[in-house]
């Protein structure tokens, strides 16, 4: 190929066969770019906290780039993982919490303060990615990638557990918009403008 390959592994299938070491050692000897490991084993699944030792320690046995995951959520967990050896992170669960998370990071670490944010500019990705995932995808699709992401979203929001429950149970477009605008007038005070968004999914 004529393009750089990654590869992107976790520590191991199990605690008794931690082989994240190896397997970089194997990719860096047969031409591999870049590795990057999730810290945790593929039993672990994302139970636990992910193991960012087993992370430097390939650092710093290998010459090519090693990004580390696994819990980065923030500023804080970023520059607590972000250790010497360690060339990058990679945000997966943090970013569908808070999708302006890449922001955050580089505001907080030059110094400034992050910009205050409500419910509604939540819902406003949440529509905005119904948009783009219909350029592709039926709706039929859609309905199951909008309720990962929702869900997600409001995970940490305050009353979120029935509106959860709610978007799950949705069966189409219409009902997940229905479910976080009455969230949002309940819990919040704010109300979500949904009008315009369930002529375009009747």
């Amino acid at each position: 190929i004529s393009i750089p390959l990654t590869l992107k592994i976790r520590s191991g299938w199990d605690s008794s066969s931690i082989n994240c070491l190896e397997i970089a050692k194997r990719a860096e000897a047969g031409g591999v770019a870049m590795v990057k490991i999730h810290g945790r084993t593929r039993v672990d699944l994302y139970r636990g906290y992910a193991d960012w030792d087993i992370v430097q320690n390939v650092a710093s046995s290998v010459k090519i780039p090693i990004i580390g995951s696994g819990d980065v959520i923030d500023f804080e967990s970023a520059k607590e993982r972000f250790r010497d050896g360690i060339s990058g992170l990679m945000i997966g669960r943090g970013a569908m919490m808070n999708p302006w998370i890449f922001n955050d990071i580089i505001t907080q670490y030059n110094g400034f303060e992050l910009v205050k944010r409500d419910v509604s500019d939540y819902f406003k990705v949440v529509l905005r990615y119904i948009d783009l995932l219909r350029e592709d995808l039926p709706d039929k699709a859609v309905v199951g990638k909008v309720k990962q992401l929702a869900t997600q979203m409001i995970r940490d929001f305050r009353g979120a557990v029935d509106c959860r429950r709610s978007i799950t149970q949705s069966s189409d477009l219409v009902q997940i918009i229905n479910n976080l605008s009455e969230y949002s007038k309940k819990y919040t005070g704010i109300c979500f403008e949904k009008d315009e968004a369930l002529n375009c999914y009747e």
